[in-house]
C-alpha cells in the first residue's frame, strides 16, 4: 500500500481522537519501520489492518466502521492527488465512478508502476442506478464504501448505497448499487 494512505490514517486518528491516542496506538501496533511511514513509500498492508484492528480495540469501534470512516476522509485528499489535476473530474458522482478502473486507475499506474491497485467494475442499469464491483487481494471493501459515500457527499447528490455483503472487515469482494434519490 502506498504510504501516503498511512499518513492519512493517522492524519483521520489524530483529528479524530487527538494525538495521545495516535501515539499509543503507534506504540500497541506492530508495525514495519515502527509506523515511520513516507507519502512515496509502499508499505504491506497488513500494517493497515493492524491499525485498524488495534483503533477498533482501543476505541470500541467496530473496524469495518472505522475502515469506512476512513474511506469517506481519504477520498477528497485522493481526489486532489490523482484526479483534479488530470482533467478527468467529470460532473456527476456516477461519472467519477465510472472513471475508477479504465481512466483514474491508469493515470495512478503511470505516477506508480508497481500499485497494486484494486478492480472496480462499474455498470448503469438506468440514470439513477449503478453497479460497482469492488475486487483486491486487500479486505478493503469498507475503504471502497467509504471512499464511494466521499464521492457521493462531494458531488451533493442524494445517492443511497447498498453493499453485498454486509460489512465485514476481511471483504475482498464487495457489490455495491448506488441509487439515486432525487
Amino acid at each position: 500500500m502506498r504510504g501516503v494512505l498511512f499518513t492519512l490514517m493517522f492524519e483521520l486518528v489524530e483529528e479524530t481522537f487527538g494525538l495521545e491516542m495516535l501515539d499509543a496506538l503507534i506504540h500497541k501496533s506492530k508495525l514495519t519501520d515502527g509506523g515511520s511511514y513516507t507519502a512515496v513509500g509502499t508499505y504491506p498492508h497488513r500494517d493497515m489492518l493492524e491499525i485498524v484492528t488495534n483503533l477498533s480495540e482501543m476505541t470500541d469501534t467496530p473496524a469495518n466502521q472505522l475502515m469506512t470512516v476512513f474511506g469517506n476522509y481519504m477520498f477528497p485528499h485522493l481526489l486532489d492527488l490523482h484526479v483534479e489535476n488530470t482533467g478527468l473530474l467529470p460532473d456527476s458522482c456516477f461519472g467519477l465512478l465510472s472513471k475508477i478502473e479504465n481512466s483514474i486507475h491508469i493515470e495512478v499506474k503511470k505516477l506508480y508502476p508497481d500499485a497494486d491497485l484494486p478492480h472496480f467494475s462499474f455498470s448503469q442499469s438506468d440514470q439513477d442506478t449503478a453497479e460497482l464491483v469492488y475486487h483486491s487481494n486487500r479486505p478493503f471493501g469498507s475503504v471502497a464504501q467509504g471512499m464511494i459515500e466521499g464521492c457521493v457527499k462531494h458531488y451533493g447528490e442524494q445517492v443511497i448505497v447498498t453493499r453485498f455483503p454486509e460489512a465485514d472487515i476481511s471483504d475482498n469482494d464487495v457489490t455495491f448499487t448506488a441509487k439515486r434519490t432525487h
